[in-house]
């Protein structure tokens, strides 16, 4: 079935469902969006990413959701299943896992074809900290971001508290120094704390961790 929406009227839908503030997902702000000869090109800022991104949107040939592929009944609500798609990408590691371009200074992501991020024979996950508290949840104002990679043998922090002492203890157990991380919870500057392990059924044994932090620029 033919749509009977102009291009005109798919623009006009997709700014006003997106360029509003929060209409995307936490962390998204969208700038604009322009046409472009078969597409529309949706830029944007991620987080505190100083980057600006963009991503392709296929103008509708029918009258179809292009994120579930059923029917829509206006080009409003084509327009918002545009909105949570980009949703369902960005949370889901749009960012970390596109490939990408640049082009007329954005970073143009592409969604097809993303290539697997974690290396053969090995899985990336997220140290759990359920029982730790983190507070503040959003990194402190004027905060950048800083990597430590820890690998070898070291000893444990005696300085945190109970629960602290006790985040990351199987990476602690396999002789991993986890004495930065758990820092970096007591002075809620922890950004992440991934861990890499065998992908098998175990998930063991885990083979090294990385910490990120928030840091005065």
């Amino acid at each position: 079935m033919a749509i009977e929406w102009s291009r005109q009227e798919v623009l006009r839908a997709v700014r006003t469902c997106l360029l509003r503030a929060g209409a995307v997902t936490d962390g998204c702000s969208a700038v604009d969006v322009v046409a472009e000869p078969d597409s529309m090109l949706v830029i944007f800022r991620w987080r505190r990413d100083p980057n600006t991104y963009a991503i392709k949107v296929e103008f509708p040939t029918a009258p179809e959701s292009s994120w579930t592929g059923l029917p829509v009944t206006s080009v409003d609500e084509w327009a918002a299943d545009v909105a949570a798609r980009l949703a369902e990408e960005l949370d889901t590691g749009l960012i970390r896992r596109s490939r990408r371009m640049i082009r007329d200074g954005y970073i143009v992501l592409d969604t097809h074809n993303a290539p697997d991020v974690c290396p053969a024979g090995f899985f990336i996950s997220s140290v759990p900290l359920d029982d730790v508290v983190l507070s503040p949840v959003s990194p402190p104002r004027g905060f950048w971001k800083r990597a430590y990679f820890t690998f070898s043998l070291g000893s444990q922090s005696a300085s945190v508290s109970p629960l602290v002492s006790e985040a990351g203890y199987w990476l602690a157990k396999a002789g991993m120094d986890v004495t930065i991380p758990r820092q970096l919870i007591v002075e809620a500057k922890l950004a992440c704390w991934l861990q890499v392990c065998v992908d098998n059924a175990r998930g063991r044994p885990v083979v090294g961790h990385a910490a990120a932090s928030w840091e005065d620029k």
